[in-house]
């Protein structure tokens, strides 16, 4: 049992609340843990463990789950399509800097990080000179990124590069064609809720 989609994200642009809705319906199942966080941190793992996340799983239901970080990073998306070709997208965009701020706040309330928001996206734009999320090497520094967590500019940041929007998704398009991945607007889903959830309950 494998998925028929992915809510990828980015962080803070409601992949909780689509996790939710997406659940009310009788014909989707989505994980009951959200966040899996399989093609980009537990990917040596294998399918057998990514795949139990799913037994439960009715005959004929949609299989969906939720993991923010697929959204931005090239790594997961190259795993993606080499393990799941046929799988079905989902992004959801926001304003970035708003969705970048909202970011530092979750993890400065939750005490990864210790600089203030703009001491924070300096750091971020000098990392993005010198570091990139493509390939093996990419993967490799967004794993081992937790033995920083707390060292303030040794803590490999992404505030800038989750709210690059037309940069994710000429990602998913160079791998998957247009009928694979839908994209939504924050905006949308707020002001619109029902003919946005109906959108992607079709899709």
């Amino acid at each position: 049992m494998l998925p028929d989609f992915l809510v990828v994200g980015p962080p803070k642009c409601a992949s909780t609340s689509l996790h939710f809705y997406l659940n009310q319906h009788p014909e989707i199942f989505m994980s009951p843990e959200k966040e899996i966080n399989f093609f980009n941190r537990h990917y040596a793992k294998g399918l057998p463990f990514y795949s139990k996340h799913f037994d439960k799983a009715k005959p004929g239901q949609k299989i969906g789950e939720a993991t923010p970080e697929y959204a931005f990073l090239p790594f997961a998306v190259d795993r993606i399509k080499e393990t799941l070709p046929a799988i079905k997208i989902i992004l959801c965009f926001r304003n970035p800097a708003e969705r970048a701020f909202s970011d530092w706040l979750m993890l400065w309330d939750a005490g990864v990080e210790i600089d203030n928001f703009q001491t924070a996206i300096d750091y971020n734009i000098t990392q993005m000179k010198t570091i990139s999320f493509g390939g093996d090497a990419g993967a490799q520094i967004w794993f081992d990124r937790v033995n920083h967590l707390k060292q303030g500019e040794k803590w490999v940041r992404s505030y800038i590069q989750a709210g690059m929007n037309g940069n994710m998704l000429e990602n998913y398009l160079s791998l998957f064609p247009p009928s694979q991945v839908k994209y939504i607007f924050l905006d949308d889903l707020q002001t619109n809720m029902d003919a946005t959830m109906k959108e992607l309950f079709e899709f």
